[in-house]
């Protein structure tokens, strides 16, 4: 009896076809403040043990995406395999030896930009994410469904974000929102909002106006005729003198930030643009994730990615190999941000004391023959850095001798 049983449901499992079960899909959603996103898919896909061979998989998107920006890993390897098939669809193919096979185990890194996805609200603006999709020819269950949306590090009023039902306030610095799910069907139509203050991006996307460009720019033109002769009325009937303004007091904390990474101490010492580069260019060469090609002018070879956020935004300045002058000074803007937030309720001149204390420090240290690798990337900015690197870390001179053009 069992044996006829056997018989009869293996050629129905046979006839399946492809068979897949996501394990795992977790989606990273970085919110920019150019008002796109930036995902980060990972899927860990296993093929039944009845099923054929897993050849090619698509992949519903309903959130969309920008075609230029596709990029496949599988297993950890660069794989280019993954191929548009509609504005919010792509298809992964899978030859040769990528090809899983049944009872196989399969990981798949997919990135991609949304130009588009910072809304205007009636309270701000928001952003909202819907999972991935599945065909349930294909996919018969997702077992863990997770997804983060992290918004702009340098935006940290937390308390002023909120999101759709069943969120998780993961961290407030930077600010990441999460859902997570047990079990989903392969058409889970999960969506992930998260509403926020619009000065935590410089740009949002109102959709009234897209639709409707000619009927805004001709009211904005009567709003400024009809401001200009109330200004120019104004003008003529008053009369009397201008008041004086009144003064600002600004009162700084009482504390030193003592947690400022190199290039944000390059910028609160106001260093230059070379040596604050400088700084970025040295934690990436150190930490294994660029190679020098040529040093005067400087051209890079990346290598891995590094782990620490700042330089992940640095690298996108790289282009070519070489440090891209305008994006190195939309980087420099986005760092004064920044460093503005950061040293709320804290005291400027005592921390750029401290910080000149610091290397101060370290630069007697090295005269002695005491090296910290941790601090080095700060003695870039030494009054005497050149010096310093060239009598003490003679092997380390070749970094500070870059030239590089921003």
């Amino acid at each position: 009896m069992g044996l006829v049983l056997l018989l009869a449901v293996a050629p129905q499992c046979a006839a399946e076809g492809m068979v897949l079960t996501v394990v795992d899909e977790s989606a990273d959603v970085y919110v920019e403040t150019d008002g796109s996103m930036e995902v980060h898919y990972r899927f860990l896909i296993k093929v039944r043990s009845y099923s054929t061979p897993m050849n090619s998989l698509r992949i519903v998107m309903p959130h969309g995406y920008s075609r230029d920006s596709l990029s496949l890993s599988v297993n950890g390897t660069p794989y280019q395999g993954v191929y548009p098939v509609s504005d919010t669809a792509v298809e992964v193919r899978l030859e040769g030896d990528t090809t899983p096979m049944p009872g196989e185990t399969v990981e798949l890194l997919l990135l991609f930009r949304v130009p588009k996805a910072v809304f205007r609200s009636s309270s701000g603006a928001y952003v909202s994410f819907t999972p991935a999709w599945w065909s349930t020819d294909q996919v018969l269950e997702v077992q863990s469904l997770n997804v983060r949306i992290h918004l702009p590090e340098d935006f940290l009023d937390y308390e002023k974000v909120s999101g759709s039902e069943g969120y998780t306030l993961e961290s407030t610095a930077p600010i990441v929102l999460s859902w997570n799910r047990s079990y989903a069907p392969p058409q889970e139509k999960l969506r992930c909002r998260v509403d926020f203050p619009s000065y935590a991006v410089n740009r949002v996307y109102d959709p009234y106006w897209d639709l409707m460009p000619a009927y805004y720019t001709i009211a904005g033109v009567v709003a400024a005729f009809s401001a200009l002769m109330v200004g120019l009325t104004v003008l003529a009937l008053r009369k009397r003198r201008k008041a004086y303004p009144t003064p600002r007091v600004v009162i700084e904390g009482e504390v030193v930030n003592r947690s400022l990474e190199p290039y944000l101490v390059g910028v609160l010492l106001n260093r230059d643009r070379r040596t604050v580069a400088a700084t970025l260019l040295y934690e990436l060469a150190t930490s294994g994730c660029a190679e020098v090609l040529e040093r005067k002018p400087l051209r890079l070879k990346l290598l891995d990615a590094p782990k620490k956020r700042y330089l992940q935004k640095f690298i996108r300045c790289i282009k070519e190999g070489r440090v891209d002058p305008e994006a190195f000074q939309e980087f420099l803007r986005g760092a004064e941000r920044l460093l503005k937030l950061r040293m709320r309720g804290y005291l400027r001149t005592e921390t750029m004391d401290h910080y000149e204390s610091v290397m101060e420090k370290y630069g007697e240290n090295l005269k002695k023959g005491r090296r910290d690798p941790d601090v080095e990337a700060y003695l870039i900015l030494h009054p005497e850095a050149e010096h310093l690197f060239r009598e003490h870390l003679p092997e380390a001179m070749e970094w500070y001798s870059w030239e590089v053009e921003v």
